[in-house]
Formats: structure tokens, C-alpha cells, sequence
């Protein structure tokens, strides 16, 4: 899990682009998405974080570095999300791993219902 800290209200939570369970922010433009990729444990230790919550909730701003946000913004955040949601981002070898285990439980499924119609109907 990452842990990460909200950009709005600095409530900790856990990954950049969740919604916070404190304020409900969620971030939604490039900015948001970047600015809260930096405030988690993959890009700070949990002690600067810890830190920078605690600014966040007593009304300081926190000082984004300007190039890791001007690149991570430069990025098309639509497809990396696109990605994520569809978990294979469209890899087959990926979609056949995951269909696999599916089919066999249905097929499981299936003989079962027809073990058990024919036990009760005899």
C-alpha cells in the first residue's frame, strides 16, 4: 500500500489518487494528480510526510518541487488512469491469466449444478 497524504486538508491516507476519507477531496486535474503523487511514501520518507501533513492541517502550504510537477504534468494522465482501471491496460497475455481462472470456476459452477439436479432427481 502507498501511504500518502491528501494535498487539501493533509489527512493520511492511503494512495496518491484515492479520495481522502477526511475532507472526500479527490484529485481530478493533472496538478492535483501530481502534487498528490508527491506527497507519498514513494517519493518522500513517511517522516517528511508525517511532517507535511501536519503543515497541511495547521493552513501551511507545502512547497512543491516545480520540475517533478511541470514533468509529471507533461505525462497523459487519462491513459495511465485508463490503465489502472482496466487492471491489464488491454495486454492480452494478462486478459488470458485472468480469464483462465474464471472459466474454470464456472465450469466448476456448472458441474456442480448438474451433480446436484441429478442427485435430487433420482
Amino acid at each position: 500500500m502507498t501511504m500518502a497524504v491528501c494535498i487539501k486538508c493533509g489527512e493520511e491516507k492511503f494512495g496518491a489518487w484515492t479520495p481522502c476519507s477526511k475532507c472526500d477531496f479527490m484529485p481530478e486535474t493533472d496538478e492535483e494528480m501530481a502534487k498528490s503523487v508527491i506527497l507519498t511514501d514513494h517519493h518522500m520518507p513517511p517522516e517528511s510526510l508525517k511532517q507535511v501533513s501536519a503543515l497541511i492541517k495547521t493552513g501551511g502550504e507545502f512547497e512543491y518541487p516545480p520540475d517533478f510537477l511541470a514533468d509529471w504534468m507533461a505525462q497523459d494522465f487519462e491513459s495511465v488512469q485508463n490503465q489502472t482501471a482496466r487492471g491489464c491496460g488491454g495486454d492480452l497475455s494478462c486478459m488470458l491469466i485472468l480469464a483462465i481462472p474464471a472459466v474454470i470456476g464456472i465450469v466448476s459452477l456448472v458441474w456442480l449444478v448438474i451433480a446436484l439436479i441429478e442427485y435430487f432427481t433420482v
